[in-house]
């Protein structure tokens, strides 16, 4: 029984060192936060994808045979690891409830936070979060619409999805 207590302490001693360096908060799209970007440009071109890339970000454009367009994913690293993922989309109601409804489902009631952004042309941009919280992540679902439906450039209601590994301590630029 001595032996087994000393191995059983040995895995969760290996599982404590060895976690935070390769369990991984989020998954969405087929990327894991903590990947390296060069592990996420990998995994792009093994998804058919189209990536764009800075020193700290990866511009994603997956094609979607549905849609005949593209889902876009942007891929922000800190110290060369993925820490957040943000998913933009065309606003719907129909996806808006569907996505409220499953982060809801899934996490529980969220945080909800409403305001107004100046935007070009004298516009204001009305935003609305909903943001939910666990030990290693905080999602967050975003709507946006203009105040105004003549706003030049043409400005469209918008949803956001954000996902943030929040075990990931990245200093603000």
């Amino acid at each position: 029984m001595k032996w087994l207590h000393n191995w059983s302490t040995r895995v969760l001693f290996l599982l404590l060192i060895y976690c935070p360096l390769s369990c991984n908060a989020f998954e969405v799209a087929g990327f894991k936060s903590g990947i390296s970007l060069q592990e996420a440009q990998t995994k792009a071109a093994q998804l058919g994808d189209i990536a764009n890339r800075t020193d700290t970000t990866l511009a994603i454009s997956r094609p979607n045979s549905e849609t005949r367009g593209f889902d876009t994913y942007i891929l922000l690293f800190c110290e060369n690891r993925l820490y957040q993922l943000n998913h933009p989309d065309l606003f719907t109601a129909s996806s808006f409830i569907n996505l409220l409804t499953s982060y809801i489902n899934q996490y529980g009631t969220p945080d909800i936070a409403s305001g107004r952004r100046p935007m070009l042309d004298y516009n204001h941009q009305k935003e609305l979060e909903f943001t939910w919280r666990t030990e290693s992540d905080t999602m967050t679902l975003g709507v946006n619409s203009p105040e105004k439906s003549d706003s030049v450039p043409k400005l469209v209601a918008g949803i956001i999805q954000v996902y943030v590994d929040t075990t990931i301590q990245c200093p603000r630029h």
